[in-house]
């Protein structure tokens, strides 16, 4: 198993035998191999010398420590083992200025230089396309083994999660949990005090690794092609990464792929399990809005609820909505704010205002007026100022307000129920707006980064282009000739619409994740800038705003134009191109999709 590992990283010469094929065919004959050292007239003294290093791999030394020790053997080069490991280096590094001067001075020191060249040419040369150490052929044998064991002993699930941790890079985070053991990520340890600052901060960087939500998508993305079935996070059955569910065939979502949930409230949720409800989850973990929000988008409490995830959410979004049970003057500002006084009772709204103004004159025992609020008592009251007419009496004005509102008191009664289940609706409304805008696919990409349910943009991609389908080569659509004699080409336009689940600045590439498959978006430099830019404007406070995030941030659906060149999409238009080569989506409610064309421009 070790030499499969390590032959497969040798290549042989342009039109020779591999090393591999060599050594089935030795292996199989090892009579092979005398007779290969007789017809570059080896001795068989010499064969003797040789027999240690070539008859326990079948004839053909693949490995780093094998180079080594040919180098190094009193009867052939006699290297030291500060120039065997030189030689080592570059041949693994294939440093090809120092391989002549090298193969001179391994040949030239062996006792007949036919001996040197065999040598060289069959245990160092195939070396030089990246050879193995025995402990890295050995590990990657002990990792074969396993796979053997778990596809031909185990439900397949099992190596396709396997495959899946591994691919979204969910093999990074730990996973042990020590129920008695609670990690919050935010604090140091007591026994750390003694510790410097940098081993203090490198200690925090090793607690908790972030999540790459684009590495993660991508690799479902991949799997849910190949019809691997990848179902939501569950807070009773959940592991840190993803686990699988043999009796369904099916993979769950992790935990730690739950964005805004940390390595703290993981160990705090599996240590408290099992849940009843999502009340009961709410009882046993200290979770904030966000966070529960979170894991409600994700799905995590589909199966301890039974019901419809909307329902869940509206549940929850009801109990944070501060809702009333009862309506009285104190409620003004809100039925003002959510404009549900009637428009005959609208005075008592402005009354209300104006008193509510009024509180924050006081003078002594006086409310201070200015030329406003005088105006406003004489139109509306017969009341006594102040000699001077700029003040009034708090208790005076106090008893007259009183009285005014008891218009407004009495029609609260009356109409309660009506107002208050207004007055409630509006409330949720507001912080469903908030928390929860979107259906459930918007939810999932918000807080797994994947699509479960249909992708939000489904129904649209009949409209455009399945980059899958796309040839690997641009299609020349039409060419002409310059002026000059030049032919140029233009390339046929395609469109494909889709979410951004990553970016990479470095590269200037964006990874969208389109209805039918994740594609890889390269963006020429100047526009990744104009498209990633975050738009701010300075308020009237001094302190900038942001008026636009980056429209290559995560969640964000895009509508672009251009080639498929290999395994890339590259954004491109051509002069008579109606459109920009990138428009952000912003609604899909009616039906139709609605484009943001450009960027905002601020002063």
């Amino acid at each position: 198993m070790m030499m499969a590992n390590a032959l497969t990283r040798l290549t042989g010469e342009k039109g020779e035998e591999r090393p591999i094929e060599k050594y089935v065919r030795f292996k199989n004959n090892i009579n092979l191999w005398y007779k290969e050292c007789h017809q570059w007239k080896i001795t068989d003294e010499e064969i003797k010398i040789l027999e240690p290093y070539y008859l326990p791999v079948s004839g053909v030394p693949t490995t780093q420590e094998k180079l080594m020790l040919l180098c190094m053997e009193p009867r052939l080069a006699h290297f030291s083992l500060k120039e065997s490991n030189a030689a080592r280096k570059i041949c693994a590094k294939k440093q090809l200025d120092k391989i002549p001067e090298l193969k001179e001075k391994f040949i030239s020191q062996c006792p007949r230089r036919e001996l040197g060249e065999y040598v060289w040419h069959s245990a160092i040369e195939p070396q030089m396309s990246y050879a193995f150490a025995e402990p890295h052929a050995l590990a990657y044998s002990f990792i074969a083994i396993q796979i053997l064991v778990l596809a031909t002993y185990y439900p397949i699930i099992y190596w396709n999660c396997a495959c899946l941790i591994t691919n979204s890079g969910g093999d990074e985070f730990k996973d042990d949990i020590d129920e008695n053991e609670m990690i919050n990520e935010d604090e140091i340890d007591e026994d750390d005090e003694d510790n410097d600052e940098e081993d203090l901060v490198e200690k925090k960087k090793k607690k908790e690794k972030n999540t790459d939500y684009g590495k993660v998508a991508t690799a479902i993305g991949n799997f849910q092609k190949r019809g691997i079935k990848i179902v939501p996070p569950n807070v009773n059955s959940s592991a840190f990464t993803f686990s699988p569910d043999v009796k369904n065939n099916s993979i769950i979502y992790g935990l730690r792929g739950i964005t805004r949930i940390s390595n703290s409230i993981i160990h705090q949720i599996i240590a408290r399990r099992p849940y009843s409800s999502l009340q009961d989850f709410l009882e046993k973990n200290k979770t904030n809005k966000l966070q529960t929000l979170n894991l409600i988008k994700a799905g995590a409490f589909d199966e301890v609820e039974g019901i419809q995830r909307e329902d869940i959410m509206k549940k929850y979004l009801e109990s944070i909505a501060d809702k009333k049970e009862r309506l009285t003057l104190q409620n003004m500002q809100m039925l003002i704010n959510k404009e549900l006084i009637p428009d005959d009772m609208a005075f008592y709204g402005k009354l209300f205002l104006f008193n509510k103004f009024l509180k924050t004159c006081k003078d002594d025992v006086y409310y201070k007026l200015n030329d406003a609020a005088i105006s406003f008592i004489d139109k509306y009251f017969e009341l006594d100022f102040t000699t001077d007419g700029t003040k009034i009496l708090q208790r005076v004005w106090d008893n007259a307000y009183k009285k005014a509102m008891e218009p407004m008191r009495a029609y609260l009664k009356e109409h309660k129920d009506e107002t208050l289940k207004k007055l409630n609706s509006a409330l949720y409304n507001e912080v469903k707006e908030k928390y929860a805008k979107g259906n459930i696919s918007t939810w999932e990409m918000e807080s797994i980064n994947f699509y479960y349910h249909e992708h939000e943009l489904a129904s649209f991609q009949k409209n455009f282009d399945d980059f899958s389908t796309l040839p690997e080569e641009p299609e020349i659509d039409y060419s002409f000739t310059t002026n000059n004699g030049q032919e140029i080409k233009v390339y046929k336009i395609h469109t494909i619409i889709g979410t951004v689940i990553d970016k990479d600045k470095i590269r200037n590439t964006a990874t969208l994740l389109t209805p039918t498959g994740v594609v890889l978006v390269r963006i020429y430099k100047n526009q990744f800038a104009i498209y990633d830019k975050q738009i701010s404007i300075k308020g009237e406070d001094g302190k900038k705003h942001v008026v636009e995030s980056s429209w290559l941030k995560r969640g964000t659906l895009l509508r672009i134009q251009g080639i498929r060149r290999g395994s890339d999409f590259i954004p491109k238009k051509t002069k008579s191109s109606m459109y920009p080569i990138i428009m952000k989506i912003i609604d899909t409610s009616d039906g139709h999709l609605e484009y943001q064309q450009e960027r905002m421009e601020v002063e």
